[in-house]
């Protein structure tokens, strides 16, 4: 945590102030009657506050969360408290947040004293001074962190960060990551026992990529804090006062509205924010933000939907184990669909912010919040009026190619049986996987080849629909080059190679999201992900093929929730080289080798997996338990904690 202070040291007479009358030469210290704005004040301290010294913390045995000091024997300090002294405590093992306490009631009883007491302010113990502290807050200087189950916390030298699977409520998942860097300025200035000014501003670099996938209905809110950090307390001398202040920050993801269907939508969302108040003889607020947007085209089925998904950054100032300042940032989605408006749904990405400063701890003053400071509300994407309705014998290939950007092609109940190929941004939605099939003909071809164009960004959504390679066809579905793609609903299979391929290119990466698919019966791989791309794959059956899921590659990254993966000849994940994978509340069984393996060190001794495996909550059996994987539950053993209800990380 980066650090600088100034205490507020004594300053002396460094302006000059020209009394005019005699009247006004008369006043000792005539300098307090004009400060000047910006020099801080100069320290005075009252008889009142008393700074508890080594002796006295030394036979001070306990105290309580009401307030109440035991002292186990006289010292002059223990001996001279009085109601309406103020005792201040520094940082301890004892008094981690540090004590600013005000003395009701003094009791002794022969060498022990009991000493009662409520909250102070730091008007209180302070006459005059500054209290200045400027702060960049990373993962070197937490103390404590606390995360809900899903979430793995990857702090690092520069910044936060935070991947998370987490269920919101029953058939409402959040899935993401979230990135940022905080650092925060915090100046308060106490003239004669008043605040007279006050500087809080906060400076947030933050990405989120966020994912709500809901299969209920409901209409309510529905909030879950993933984690909090408790940072390294920072002390300020204000002369013989020791101020602590301990920074928290505190992450959140919600949904709420009126949902009464089934929906997928995501953002992306990036910004750099600076955000505060100010107070001098009254507030000034403190904004300048700038948002960029990207976003998962929605998938949603026919109903009424209004609902707003977000991730929440918390940061608060405790002074005293007292809140403080503080700032919250808030991005969200928003998904409007209704099908009988024009156009039927619309996506939203917004961004709030706004901050305070409580005065609990700093003086007597009533509370202050900006309200809103940013306000940002744009639209995304909106449902597209050109649809092209194909009935079996109309050719798929001519109507992609006839079709604009963003537009839909519906295909009827029915069957297909050509080889598509995909350049422009489209959705291809049939009616169901047990109605629709497209089905492959050629043999090392892919059914559905979805390949953007270099330099450019597609986005391609496939829905509700059989893509068969009728044993002859090499693969399913091919994702190729700066594509981000959705498929769901789908059944892929029978493929003589691969179901779904990821492959990017150069600095081009895949982007996919499969749900709710089954693939299977295909003669290599269920799934092959490549670098540089990365996967989401939630509520899907991936079985019988002759290997499950593969990822390679030191830029491939995957998430997988709530999947069974069972029945394939190898095994059910392989990691080769060092792709990230985040692994949750799935079934890995009756795979013919190990249900989750390393090739490095497993097949390759000599190399190092380099990679990030987090995941738990998963049912991964071994040799001889119900539902084995034959070679093994997983290898190397480290893995364990993937079955664990807490689960953990292999980060190396």
């Amino acid at each position: 945590m980066a650090l600088k202070h100034q205490g507020g040291m004594t300053l002396g007479r460094k302006a000059l102030v020209v009394c005019l009358s005699v009247g006004l030469l008369s006043l000792a210290g005539c300098g307090w009657l004009f400060p000047v704005p910006g020099l801080p004040p100069e320290v005075v301290i009252g008889e009142q506050t008393k700074v508890l010294d080594q002796q006295s913390l030394e036979v001070l045995d306990n105290v309580s969360e009401d307030g109440t000091f035991s002292f186990s024997a006289p010292t002059p300090l223990a001996d001279s408290l009085e109601p309406g002294d103020v005792i201040v405590v520094g940082v301890t093992d004892e008094t981690p947040f540090g004590l600013l306490r005000r003395v009701s009631h003094v009791e002794r009883v022969e060498s022990r004293t009991t000493v009662t007491t409520t909250q102070a302010r730091l008007t209180d113990a302070i006459d005059q001074g500054r209290i200045e502290v400027s702060a960049a807050l990373t993962g070197e200087g937490i103390v404590s962190t606390t995360a809900r189950e899903g979430v793995v916390v990857r702090p690092s030298q520069r910044d936060l960060r935070y991947d998370l699977t987490t269920e919101l409520a029953e058939g409402i998942w959040a899935t993401g990551s979230l990135e940022m860097q905080i650092s925060f300025d915090f100046t308060l200035d106490i003239r004669w026992r008043s605040v007279e000014y006050v500087n809080f501003e906060t400076y947030i670099t933050q990405r989120l990529d966020l994912s709500v996938d809901a299969n209920t209905t409901f209409s309510r809110s529905y909030e879950t804090k993933i984690a909090r950090h408790y940072f390294k307390p920072i002390v300020i001398w204000v002369g013989p006062v020791p101020v602590a202040i301990v920074p928290v920050v505190t992450i959140y993801v919600g949904v709420d509205g009126s949902v009464h269907t089934s929906f997928t939508a995501g953002v992306t969302q990036e910004a750099e924010l600076r955000a505060g108040a100010r107070y001098r003889n009254g507030w000034t607020n403190v904004a300048r933000f700038e948002p960029k947007f990207g976003y998962q085209e929605p998938v949603v089925s026919s109903g009424r939907i209004n609902v707003r998904g977000y991730g929440k950054g918390e940061l608060g100032l405790l002074i005293y184990a007292v809140t403080g300042p503080y700032a919250t940032i808030t991005p969200y989605l928003e998904l409007d669909a209704d099908p009988n408006a024009q156009p039927w749904w619309e996506l939203h990405g917004g961004l709030s912010c706004y901050a305070g400063v409580k005065f609990d701890i700093l003086g007597y003053r009533k509370d202050y919040e900006t309200g809103e400071l940013a306000g940002i509300r744009r639209l995304l994407a909106s449902a597209t009026d050109s649809t092209t309705a194909l009935q079996p014998g109309q050719s798929i290939q001519a109507a992609v190619d006839a079709a604009p950007e963003g537009a839909v092609v519906q295909l009827a109940p029915g069957e297909w049986t050509e080889h598509v190929t995909i350049e422009k941004s489209l959705t291809l939605r049939g009616t169901g996987p047990e109605e629709t099939t497209v089905r492959g003909q050629l043999a090392q071809a892919g059914v559905l080849r979805i390949r953007a164009p270099k330099g450019r960004e597609i986005r391609v959504h496939v829905e509700r629909m059989r893509v068969d390679g009728a044993g002859v066809a090499g693969f399913g579905v091919y994702l190729f080059g700066s594509v981000e793609a959705s498929i769901t609903s789908c059944t892929i299979s029978a493929t003589t190679g691969t179901g779904i391929v990821l492959e990017g290119r150069e600095r081009e990466a895949v982007k996919a999201t499969i749900s709710d698919c089954v693939i299977s019966d295909n003669g290599v791989f269920a799934m092959w992900i490549g670098p540089p791309s990365q996967i989401i794959v939630t509520d899907c059956t991936i079985s019988d093929n002759r290997h499950g899921v593969y990822l390679w590659g030191d830029t491939a990254e995957g998430t997988i929730t709530g999947c069974t993966i069972s029945g394939n000849d190898e095994h059910g994940i392989e990691l080769f080289a060092s792709p990230d994978l985040t692994l949750w509340q799935s079934a890995i069984m009756e795979n013919g080798r190990y249900g989750v393996v390393l090739a490095y060190p497993c097949f390759h001794p000599e190399e190092v997996y380099s990679g990030r495996l987090a995941g738990g909550k998963n049912t991964i059996p071994g040799p001889g338990e119900p539902g084995e994987n034959r070679g093994g539950a997983f290898c190397p053993p480290e893995l364990a904690f993937l079955t664990t209800n807490e689960g953990g990380e292999l980060n190396r």
